[in-house]
């Protein structure tokens, strides 16, 4: 039999990585183009994530995503947007949202 302290040394490290694994936050963005052209484009801190591929947040996510055909500005403006923050709800009624705007150039 091992002494108490031992397993405790042991058992703790693995509990908390454990709970870190299950309390960890991912989210997958994909694109499904069904227009027949154009890029789908995502936008994450001013930078382009995503060109028509799937995209893995380690965490909550907050970016624009649109579908570049040419005529689009940089973060979609002058397009058809999608403005989405991901985020695992803390309580109920709260957690991800996302909004369809138009923005003029």
């Amino acid at each position: 039999m091992f002494p108490s302290r031992f397993s405790a040394q042991v058992a703790l490290p693995f509990l908390l990585a454990l709970a870190a694994d299950a309390y960890a936050e991912s989210h997958v963005v994909t694109f499904i183009n069904k227009c027949g052209y154009g890029t789908p484009t995502l936008m994450y801190n001013g930078k382009n994530v995503l060109t028509g591929d799937s995209y893995t947040s380690n965490g909550p996510f907050s970016g624009i995503g649109y579908l570049q055909t040419g005529y689009c500005n940089t973060n979609g403006e002058n397009c058809t947007l999608l403005e989405t923050t991901l985020i695992n709800p803390t309580v109920p009624g709260g957690g991800s949202s996302t909004d369809i705007s138009l923005i003029p150039p």
